[in-house]
């Protein structure tokens, strides 16, 4: 029996044996309705709470945030079109792209048909969105913009960031599509400015029919499906439990195993990707070269079919995809291939590899050395294939012939031919006006058009790019050794005097550079007043963020070490190191006040005011309680 090699797990992925253990129990023993009131019922609602809670943590986001749907596809209908006819009144105008799912451009046009106007936005051939013409594209009466996390056929990771700071710097509502993404690159809402966004369990080996959407909290949308109360009056129906317990369990595992399971798909990515561009002659790579997703590998192949080479690779026990699992039974080539500028006869061509942690690196070769076989079967059966090699031929013999002629020309001037000295000549000033005219033409389109320079900053950008990783990641080692010495010696430091020296000397001079380093931020503030405010509101929102963070992680300490003895010791210890601080925090502010610093002495003065104030306060509490 020939082994299967399944390689398409951007269409759909096999459920974790975990997944299927955690999700048995609520078809058979607590398969009570959790909307249901009585006793019964209880389990199953704790499950769906755990669930949502995990999927929220992952993302950064409120466990009320979370609302469950069948999956992706409903996800994208929903937050589309409930936010389409919730903020109508302020505009009817939506902004996309050109390579989104069809679950987002098939909603896209049935709301077209209702009347509303969609701006479908172009990218460059890595597939990335085009910043400047995102915001060149919003009008007054924009209420919303959709651009996926990252492309389904081609892998490309969008500037999602950077795409939510427009949105919210013009007060437009922000959705992501993030079916390919969720699980496989870190995405924080907060961070990212998102509003809304889409994801479903079966793409990170969960069941199928269970999706979510992500609704910010304070967002006017309105219900899609009608008929219940369930998932806060959002969307009625009974809610999957075991599809639900099986989302969040998939998620609890993908998120603790990313970091290692990611860099192990990137290393079999690459090396599918070295290979192929390698060996198979006339193949290009789909997609941005490095901003991608790790399990992604879309290649196209001149002069041949992508549904033969399908069939080819399943009659050898490989699964692949010509592109999105959705619209694998089209003739049509992918929008998302025409989108970055192929041809429809290259188009026609793709092949979409998408790998798992299950895959080996075997696996990989042996798909490539079937690859080459088909490939080259497939193209000895073609004849647009036979045409180009003939053409290529009589070019390369063409060339020969004129190469050959030219150094007869240079040795007949050489050996002082006059004739062949004037030719020679001739020829070489035809080269020169030639090479001028070039130089002339290319300068001339790069100051005339935009999209060339755009392409030769894109390039420009990419190399930044790998040099900004480069550095972060000698940052980083030198950071994680600096800790490493700066540990040790603080333990050293205990008993060692002239160790306790070296460490107030590395202490003083970190906190000379963070004053300097303070310094040049107040004077770049005092200068630019616009970066004075980015800076400050930058601020505020991390201070809010944090806040927020620290909040739920003390609250959900103190919700645990009611049951947990280790959680109760922590926060016992917490609760000491807080109270010793505080102390040590008000002795500093004293001695300050009593060495005559003016802030200090107000800053204490407000401290034993707010003092006696909470002491009058409670001994008048006290007295206002009858004997």
């Amino acid at each position: 029996m020939k082994q299967l090699i399944y390689l398409d797990n951007a269409a759909t992925t096999k459920t974790r044996p975990e997944v299927v253990e955690a999700m048995l129990p609520y078809f058979t023993e607590y398969y009570g309705n959790p909307s249901s009131v009585y006793e019964f019922s209880a389990e199953p609602k704790r499950a769906i709470a755990q669930a949502r809670e995990t999927i929220a943590k992952a993302l950064g986001a409120k466990s009320n945030e979370i609302y469950f749907t069948y999956g992706g596809t409903e996800s994208d209908n929903w937050a589309l079109i409930s936010t389409a006819e919730a903020y109508q009144a302020k505009g009817k105008h939506i902004i996309t792209t050109k390579i989104e799912h069809h679950a987002i451009l098939h909603t896209c046009e049935y709301l077209e048909q209702r009347g509303f106007e969609v701006t479908y936005l172009d990218v460059d051939e890595f597939g990335v969105v085009k910043l400047d013409e995102l915001e060149k594209a919003i009008r007054p009466d924009t209420i919303l913009i959709s651009v996926m996390f990252a492309n389904n056929e081609i892998g490309t990771i969008e500037p999602i960031k950077e795409i939510g700071e427009i949105a919210k710097k013009h007060g437009i509502l922000f959705h992501t599509d993030a079916v390919q993404a969720f699980c496989h690159v870190p995405i924080n809402v907060d961070e990212c400015h998102i509003d809304m966004l889409s994801s479903s369990a079966h793409k990170l080996n969960g069941p199928k029919g269970t999706g979510f959407l992500y609704i910010r909290t304070g967002l006017k949308t309105r219900s899609f499906i009608h008929g219940g109360a369930q998932e806060r009056k959002r969307r009625g129906g009974t809610e999957n439990t075991a599809g639900i317990v099986g989302f969040g369990k998939a998620v609890e595992i993908a998120m603790a195993t990313m970091e290692e399971r990611t860099a192990k798909e990137k290393a079999m990515r690459d090396h599918l990707i070295e290979r192929v561009l390698k060996e198979i002659p006339f193949a290009r790579l789909n997609g941005h070269p490095s901003q991608r997703l790790s399990n992604n590998a879309n290649f196209a192949f001149q002069f041949i079919e992508g549904e033969s080479m399908l069939i080819m690779l399943d009659m050898e026990g490989i699964c692949g995809s010509s592109g999105s699992a959705c619209t694998s039974g089209s003739l049509d080539p992918s929008h998302v291939l025409l989108a970055i500028g192929l041809p429809h006869e290259i188009a026609h061509g793709s092949l979409r590899l998408t790998l798992s942690a299950e895959t080996t690196m075997e696996q990989i070769d042996f798909t490539v050395d079937c690859l080459k076989k088909i490939v080259e079967r497939l193209r000895s059966m073609s004849p647009l294939y036979e045409d180009y090699m003939k053409k290529q031929e009589k070019g390369k013999r063409s060339e020969e012939r004129r190469k050959q002629k030219l150094y007869a020309m240079r040795e007949a001037a050489q050996a002082g031919d006059p004739v062949a000295i004037a030719q020679y000549e001739e020829h070489l000033a035809y080269q020169r006006e030639r090479n001028q005219k070039h130089r002339q033409k290319l300068k001339e389109a790069k100051e005339a058009s935009p999209e060339y320079i755009s392409q030769l900053e894109e390039k420009e950008r990419i190399k930044r790019e790998k040099m900004l990783e480069t550095e972060r990641k000698r940052v980083e080692r030198a950071k994680k050794k600096n800790k490493l010495t700066r540990a040790e010696l603080k333990e050293k430091a205990k008993t060692d005097p002239e160790a306790a020296k070296q460490l107030e000397a590395m202490r003083a001079k970190e906190a000379e550079a963070r004053q300097r380093k303070k310094e040049r931020e107040e004077a770049k503030m005092a200068a630019d007043p616009e970066y004075a405010a980015m800076m400050e509101a930058r601020k505020k929102e991390y201070i809010r963020t944090r806040t927020a963070k620290r909040k739920a992680e003390h609250e959900a300490l103190v919700e645990l070490a009611k049951t947990d003895e280790e959680a109760a010791r922590k926060l016992a210890e917490k609760r000491k190191y807080q109270s010793e601080a505080t102390v040590r925090c008000y002795q500093k502010l004293k001695a300050d006040a009593e060495a005559g610093d003016p802030e200090a002495m107000k800053r204490y003065e407000a401290h034993l005011a707010k003092r006696r104030e909470d002491y009058h306060k409670k001994k008048a509490e006290k007295e206002d309680i009858p004997a």
